[in-house]
């Protein structure tokens, strides 16, 4: 005995095969279910918006969580948990981090749908009714009128989820944000601990960290930088210290020249910088566009942006224009950053697995250790 069903939706007749079968309603259906979707689907992301303005907080939740995300894959890439299962892409390892830095999905991966919310206020609704007098008409074996309902709204949803073709990247993708770059500061480390004294420059700590990320960032000789401040010859601790760090270095040609016929030199930044302490930084706008079309696993090279002193703890401090035959290189121990403290104004920037061509210098390369490639 067939079990078969036809009843009329606005208008539209259709057939359903098995009425105690929600697969045999659900091709019944398609066409009602296609419709509806092409009526009523949405975009959920501008689309390719240039002028989509990120206010402070949500840069800063954006540049954190694309931190972590260069942590997660490159460790992942070292060290899978399971070699023989697929891993995520870079793309949708950012997308992700970006996606839950602005609230479209929790930790606990529940996404946001603006179809289902699209949906909801349609005329959509009215189809619980619908079905509910079709079911009752029926004499045979039928499915529950609020499986049936659910199985419907969730084929409509899935169908507009396929008709939006935007994605994370089209809100977010192109406006800028804020980076920084601390050789050395991982994302669990403590900005604190770059800190750098600059109230005498003759007695700079020559064994603190902020000295150490001084001298990385600018990529001068301790000896050459030493005899520039004019450190007191007579005091042989000191003079021991330098030596030892010296020692340590491997020295090319520097990002920051110690003194030069410009602005653009390391005594001239240390004089200015206003502050009697602070974190060397390059701070820099980029596009997540640039970011999620990287290889974090292999070489990257930042261009433009400004190189600096800041003291994040008042805002103060003192940044320079990175010259456009300029550029750092990172591996992979180093990484980007968050800004932290007081918003510092800072040049557009960009980033590339690219190197820049070979007359681009002076330049700084960062890369203590091999590549996970």
């Amino acid at each position: 005995m067939s079990n078969s069903i036809e009843f009329e939706i606005g208008g539209d007749e259709y057939i359903v095969e098995d009425a105690s079968s929600l697969d045999s309603w659900v091709e019944g259906l398609s066409s009602f279910i296609n419709e509806k979707a092409q009526d009523h689907y949405t975009y959920a992301f501008e689309s390719h918006s240039e002028h989509h303005d990120l206010d402070k907080h949500t840069q800063r939740k954006i540049s954190e969580a694309v931190s972590d995300a260069f942590v997660k894959f490159r460790k992942n890439a070292q060290d899978p948990t399971d070699p023989d299962q697929p891993r995520d892409t870079w793309e949708w390892t950012v997308r992700q981090a970006v996606r839950q830095a602005v609230g479209l999905e929790n930790p606990d991966g529940v996404y946001f749908c603006p179809q289902e919310d699209a949906l909801d206020h349609s005329d959509f609704s009215r189809l619980k009714s619908t079905l509910d007098d079709i079911i009752d008409d029926h004499e045979g074996e039928i499915v529950d009128a609020d499986d049936l309902y659910n199985e419907i709204f969730s084929n409509v949803v899935m169908k507009m989820q396929e008709l939006d073709t935007s994605n994370e990247m089209d809100s977010y993708g192109k406006p800028p944000v804020k980076f920084i770059f601390v050789p050395g500061l991982h994302p669990n480390s403590s900005i604190d601990d770059t800190t750098v004294y600059l109230d005498d420059l003759q007695k700079i700590d020559v064994e603190s960290e902020g000295f150490d990320i001084l001298m990385k960032l600018t990529g001068v000789d301790a000896l050459a930088l030493m005899e520039a401040l004019n450190v007191d010859h007579t005091d042989t601790t000191k003079i021991e210290n330098w030596v030892s760090y010296s020692s340590k270095q491997s020295v090319g040609t520097p990002l920051i020249p110690i003194s030069s016929n410009n602005d653009f030199n390391l005594l001239y930044l240390l004089e200015n910088a206003g502050v009697n302490y602070g974190t060397p930084m390059w701070i820099g706008e980029l596009s997540l566009n640039e970011i999620i079309a990287l290889d974090p696993l292999q070489d990257i090279y930042l261009t433009g942006g400004n190189v600096g002193i800041n003291d994040w703890n008042n805002g103060a401090g003192w940044v320079m224009d990175m010259p456009s035959s300029s550029f750092i290189k990172i591996g992979q121990t180093d990484w980007l950053n968050r800004e932290y403290g007081y918003e510092m104004e800072c040049e557009a920037a960009s980033i590339s697995n690219n190197s820049p061509v070979q007359k681009k210098k002076p330049s700084l390369v960062i890369d203590s250790s091999p590549s996970f490639g």
